[in-house]
């Protein structure tokens, strides 16, 4: 598979990329990938906790789905937001949108995507949480 050129808009940043559906990180991922992002993979909340340990780069952004076995999104961004800080946090889920937040008391979300979603509204949600930010990367 080739990937697109990055456009004139697109840094590389690094996101962590995390959802128990295979479909949805394949198709997200070469998305972002193809913009120009480094995208850490990850098919649950463990494994995402442990590449945020491990990693050595900077992670920049956390893409998680808000509901998954064992670990929520949510668990995942505190316990990411922990070791690093300067994270910022975009939640995807299928499920009563932005009210689910709430209910699960989330205190720390730069975007929400609604599924599905489509492909623009996904990069218009990731920007704008990665051009909040600053990153002394």
């Amino acid at each position: 598979m080739t990937q697109q050129k990055p456009d004139a808009t697109t840094r590389l940043e690094t996101i962590l990329l995390v959802d128990d559906h295979v479909s949805v990180r394949k198709l997200v991922g070469t998305v972002l990938s193809g913009r120009g992002y480094r995208v850490l993979d990850a098919s649950d909340g463990d494994e995402a906790i442990r590449i945020g340990t491990e990693y050595e780069g900077p992670i920049h952004l956390l893409l998680t789905d808000v509901v998954m076995p064992r670990i929520s999104g949510p668990d995942v961004a505190e316990r990411l937001l922990a070791l690093r800080p300067a994270v910022r946090i975009v939640y995807m889920s299928g499920y009563m949108g932005e009210t689910l937040l709430k209910r699960l008391n989330v205190t720390h979300c730069d975007g929400f995507v609604q599924k599905p979603f489509g492909l623009d509204e996904l990069l218009r949600s990731v920007r704008a949480a990665l051009d909040r930010a600053e990153f002394s990367s």
